[in-house]
């Protein structure tokens, strides 16, 4: 796995390796942080378009209205303001953006899940890295193997007693 990701990265350095595991770290946080404002924006969105459906309905009959709804009139004229709604076709677009808001978070959670798994892998290699290094990486896994053996050499031992 380890040379897979090698050449999947084209690392040849340890600099390398170190580089391309803070740009994955960045690309996850980043993310991560992309699907938070998403799941935030969703139902501010919903609630900004009730208030400026509410303000289209009702901005040329507010004499008419009393002063609660006048009150309720004039929070919605600020949501319309912010997000510049002139028409009934910029309400649907703000809708449209609204109904896009699920889709876009799927993506970014698929894009997540692969930015992690990769970085999982750099993480890996760089530990590998780090105990080749060290030098016990080698001396570890030939100890590792060689208590493998006696453990099925222990094991077919007491089958056959």
């Amino acid at each position: 796995m380890q040379l897979q990701t090698i050449g999947e990265f084209g690392f040849s350095s340890r600099d390398g390796i170190m580089a391309k595991a803070a740009e994955l770290k960045n690309s996850v946080d980043s993310l991560t942080e992309e699907i938070k404002v998403l799941t935030d924006e969703q139902p501010t969105l919903k609630s900004e378009i009730a208030q400026i459906r509410y303000y289209l309905e009702n901005y040329r009959n507010k004499r008419n209205l009393d002063a609660m709804a006048q009150v309720k009139l004039a929070a919605a004229k600020e949501i319309v303001e912010k997000h510049g709604v002139t028409s009934e076709e910029d309400l649907l677009d703000l809708e449209k953006q609204l109904s896009a808001i699920p889709s876009r978070i799927q993506t970014a959670k698929s894009n997540l899940a692969n930015e992690q798994t990769r970085l999982k892998r750099v993480n890996q290699l760089a530990e590998v890295y780090e105990k080749v290094v060290e030098g016990n990486y080698i001396d570890n896994l030939i100890r590792e193997q060689k208590e493998q053996e006696r453990r099925r050499e222990e094991e077919l031992t007491r089958k056959k007693s």
